[in-house]
């Protein structure tokens, strides 16, 4: 299932993922939309141009997936 939308439209995402301490969750309806949306989530940083500080991880359930900060430090 692909998107038809503007990559850039995803913005928002990676915005406040990096405005988040350590990242942003989306709970996806299915593994095909978590799909979907991880290739419009790397197209839009890819047509950006920024973002290089965060990941997408996407660990079970196989519906979740996490655009995470590389590198976090927690207080002690």
């Amino acid at each position: 299932m692909g998107t038809k939308a503007n990559p850039l439209s995803y913005l928002n995402f990676w915005e406040e993922a990096a405005a988040l301490e350590f990242g942003l969750l989306v709970e996806c309806a299915s593994e095909d939309d978590k799909s979907a949306l991880a290739k419009a989530l790397w197209e839009c940083r890819k047509r950006s141009g920024g973002f290089d500080e965060l990941m997408i991880f996407q660990p079970n359930p196989s519906n979740v997936l996490y655009i995470a900060k590389r590198t976090t430090e927690l207080p002690e």
